[in-house]
């Protein structure tokens, strides 16, 4: 952007790189106002990358239109499903962090809460594969039950003190339904199809659940462990194939109508919004 626009960057108020303060805060004022550049900046990097062209668009780091979420996905492929497959792009909360789980560096506290969801046994954070498939289900399935509830992420199990038990506990005080933890897992998985239900009709088919190609071709440069580590795409995609199927959609994406019909939500296919698949 800066060879294109030498004149002062994109906003006209000098390049903007890190540690150019002075500039940046510029910037965030043209922005905000929608002033010059600025107004091409508001709506996003993607637009931004896509009206400038060229490599522009290698840098614009979104998933679905949304800018990257603040925690490293190549290290964390629960985390890297998380921000594929999330409606709205990728959000950090989306799941717990793998990192919580790791045979070397997870907490024991965590690991044992975690039973409650069906995670057995530790799996090495950078690690992708059929089995941490079956724990990502788990964990995002009870976050979007806490979404579902209006529950405080950092509040519940496996990573806090509310477990399953004492959400559906809330539930009730609060409502005064016979429930149980069953109903809130119910509850996330239903929320789940329900807006990838919405995605679909709106035209996000499974072709948006990907990340920025530069996670699967640039290794992470770091020291450690984790040096050079970087994401397979074929063992992505397979990853992704296993949780669609887990979750009752077919290889596109697609919530089948069994599915639907378990969860209620079989009036969307009755009214047009989701196909009978």
């Amino acid at each position: 952007m800066g060879r294109t626009r030498p004149e002062g960057g994109p906003t006209g108020v000098g390049p903007l790189r890190f540690g150019h303060s002075a500039e940046l805060l510029a910037a965030i004022e043209q922005i905000a106002y929608r002033k010059g550049d600025g107004a091409l900046l508001a709506e996003g990097c993607m637009r931004a990358a896509i009206k400038i062209g060229g490599e522009v668009t290698r840098y614009a780091m979104h998933i679905k239109g949304l800018e990257m979420a603040c925690l490293e996905p190549r290290s964390q492929t629960n985390l890297a499903l998380g921000y594929a497959v999330s409606p709205a792009g990728p959000r950090f909360d989306v799941c717990a962090a793998d990192a919580f789980f790791d045979p070397q560096i997870g907490l024991q506290f965590t690991q044992e809460a975690a039973r409650s969801l069906g995670i057995l046994e530790t799996v090495p954070m950078e690690y992708l594969g059929s089995d941490k498939v079956r724990n990502f289900k788990g964990l995002v399935t009870l976050y979007s039950g806490a979404d579902t509830l209006n529950l405080c992420l950092y509040a519940i199990t496996p990573l806090r003190l509310l477990s399953l038990q004492d959400m559906a506990g809330l539930l009730a005080g609060v409502t005064g339904w016979n429930t149980n933890s069953y109903e809130v897992m119910r509850l996330g998985e239903r929320r789940i199809h329900l807006m990838r239900v919405y995605n679909l009709r709106e035209g996000l088919t499974a072709a948006a659940d990907t990340l920025p190609v530069r996670f699967f071709t640039e290794p992470l440069n770091c020291s450690g462990r984790l040096a050079g580590v970087r994401l397979d795409r074929n063992h992505f995609g397979e990853a992704l194939r296993v949780y669609y199927r887990m979750m009752g959609w077919d290889d596109a994406g697609r919530p089948r109508y069994e599915t639907l019909l378990d969860h209620h939500l079989e009036w969307t296919v009755k009214e047009g919004m989701a196909a009978r698949v």
